[in-house]
């Protein structure tokens, strides 16, 4: 007895001085990163979404950019968030040393953006050199350059229908050429594809073309560029302000990738940064849950069905903390769709509730006890590695399996021995064995035939080389 109570004051005294033993459990970290709906863990890198915000007047002149920008804000593959550099100057206060900010510089942000095969992306940057460089408009449009091999826009195998407009087009080209002094207009033999405003090359005070920034560009091409940084459904939001485009580098073409695909890598400069927070809803950030989205609701979530589990991703108290979020958000009772999901997830959840059973529980149950284990010996508990064996196993578990014995294997016809030394002591026979084999194709003919028939007359493997060796040992004989 005295042996029983010192054993337990022992106990008592280690359990107050060591409360958690030799084996210490991941509890620091869960309160730290799990507590309060994971409230202080770390965001995720891939959770975020790019606006570009394009001037109305923008818009209008260069529509097929308005009509894609969706598309365009979805193309990002990856982006910086805004990055600063301060500069101070010490200052001496009455011999206190003081540390003075005297500016402010905003690094550039760097975007990489898919080249599509649309050309979204790439047109972007085509409108934007467009807008603000003149060098680009004196093609067909911005950006773009007159079709290789015509002649004013026909082409030279137009036909009879075109031979009209191409003598029109080269008596043009002909007067411009001797009856006008060389300027601007002067092909001069210059290849067809370059526009005429590149195809002088001394100045002329004829010369009417723009070139540079003379291109009447008033008012920004981007707003403003906003980068949302998502999390539990709502967003941090880095707004760059006036931002200007001050590197645009096209990828690399070559025949040995085969495998990977061309994007579009671009700097922006901006003149300031404004921060934002708010929820994340369908339509915000703009455009995000509008288009490209499957609104199809998952078999595993509550609006798709959830499943007939106390724990887990669309479980029972899954269910029930989504719905009690969605009743504490006043958002829900004034939005009827908002509240016709929330009434979705009530009769999923009170569904899945009634089709729990007691063998489920146990197994989930011991499911995450064995995970626990696992984690904290490093020993699978399971029995088999990954598998569990649940004791309703299906309709099938009172039926008997009769084990049968193996059937002895079939070896191939091999020839016997007497056969064997028949053939190679007589070498006639084995020269007509080795003609044979290569006609049949067993063998390939050549020096080696002879080597070859020889070793799989030994292996007796050959089935079509055993008939073969048999007829001739017959032959033999008769």
């Amino acid at each position: 007895m005295s042996k029983f109570f010192k054993n337990f004051l022992s106990n008592v005294g280690g359990g107050l001085t060591n409360p958690k033993g030799n084996l210490g459990d991941f509890r620091h970290a869960s309160k730290l990163f799990v507590d309060s709906n994971y409230r202080l863990a770390p965001k995720q890198k891939f959770l975020y979404h790019v606006v570009f915000n394009i001037h109305p007047v923008v818009k209008a002149r260069m529509p097929f950019i308005g009509n894609n920008i969706t598309a365009l804000n979805m193309l990002v593959k990856s982006v910086d968030l805004p990055k600063y550099k301060i500069n101070t100057e010490l200052a001496f206060q009455y011999n206190r040393k003081k540390q003075v900010h005297t500016k402010i510089e905003y690094e550039p942000v760097t975007l990489i953006l898919y080249d599509d095969n649309l050309g979204v992306s790439t047109n972007m940057w085509a409108s934007y050199y467009g807008y603000y460089f003149a060098d680009s408009s004196h093609g067909g449009s911005a950006g773009s350059m007159p079709s290789v091999g015509s002649s004013g826009g026909v082409s030279p195998f137009a036909g009879l229908s075109g031979l009209k407009d191409i003598w029109k087009n080269a008596k043009a080209g002909f007067e411009s050429l001797f009856k006008k002094k060389a300027g601007p207009n002067t092909r001069g033999g210059s290849d067809p594809a370059t526009p005429i405003a590149f195809q002088s090359n001394a100045f002329n005070a004829d010369n009417k073309f723009r070139f540079g920034l003379d291109n009447n560009s008033s008012v920004p091409f981007f707003t403003s560029v906003q980068i949302f940084q998502l999390s539990r459904k709502s967003y941090q939001c880095f707004t760059l302000v006036n931002p200007k485009i001050v590197s645009f580098q096209h990828d690399n073409l070559q025949y040995a990738e085969g495998a990977t695909t061309t994007q579009n890598t671009m700097s922006l400069v901006y003149e300031g940064v404004i921060y934002g927070v708010g929820a994340v809803k369908q339509g915000i950030p703009t455009g995000f849950g509008t288009e490209y989205y499957d609104k199809v609701a998952s078999p595993l979530s509550l609006l798709g069905g959830g499943t007939a589990s106390l724990f887990g991703q669309g479980g029972v108290l899954g269910g029930v903390s989504s719905i009690l979020g969605d009743l504490s958000n006043p958002d829900t009772f004034t939005n009827p769709g908002a509240l016709f999901g929330t009434l979705i997830k009530g009769a999923n959840t009170f569904k899945n509730a009634k089709e729990l059973t007691r063998p489920g529980l146990q197994r989930e149950g011991f499911s995450i006890a064995k995970s626990a284990i696992t984690a904290v010996t490093g020993v699978d508990v399971s029995g088999v590695a990954n598998v569990a064996f649940p004791k309703e196993a299906g309709t099938g578990q009172n039926q008997t399996t009769n084990a049968l014995a193996p059937k002895e294997s079939v070896r191939p016809q091999s020839l016997t021995a007497s056969d064997q030394s028949a053939i190679n002591d007589n070498p006639v026979a084995l020269s007509t064995l080795v003609s044979k084999a290569t006609t049949a194709g067993v063998v390939a003919p050549g020096p080696n035939a002879e080597s070859q028939v020889k070793a799989l007359m030994a292996s007796g493997r050959n089935l079509k080389l055993n008939s073969l060796a048999q007829k001739v040992v017959a032959d033999l004989k008769g």
